[in-house]
């Protein structure tokens, strides 16, 4: 299957310099980094307030990233614990990039993780 990078290497033949050769292998970095799977390892209930309905989760990702996962009436929401570097964008304060796996998380939780001990 031919790309579209690839077509126009063939039109304007520059496939062999080196700037053509870089943008395609950047593009492949960009691509592997957004695949990123989050498989949770271990919850632990941080906090359960039922006059509010308002819930919280200690998760433990395969990677060893910290999450919180809040249930609020039904409506999650998650943030990345300062523990270590986010392995996504890799940056070392807030960011909002769990924001998009939280589905994805919360189908990997059962109704007994969220039940305190």
């Amino acid at each position: 299957m031919r790309t579209n990078a690839m077509i126009a290497c063939q039109l304007t033949s520059i496939c062999n310099s080196p700037k053509m050769v870089s943008t395609q292998k950047s593009r492949v970095q960009v691509i592997m980094k957004m695949s990123y799977q989050p498989i949770v390892k271990r919850t632990q209930v941080s906090d359960h307030n039922p006059e509010t309905n308002l819930s919280q989760l200690v998760l433990t990702l395969h990677d060893g990233t910290q999450l919180r996962l809040f249930d609020n009436n039904g409506k999650k929401s998650i943030n990345r614990l300062l523990t270590m570097p986010c392995p996504i964008c890799r940056k070392d304060f807030y960011c909002n990039c769990f924001n998009r796996f939280v589905d994805v998380i919360d189908e990997q939780l059962s109704k007994e993780d969220w039940k305190e001990e």
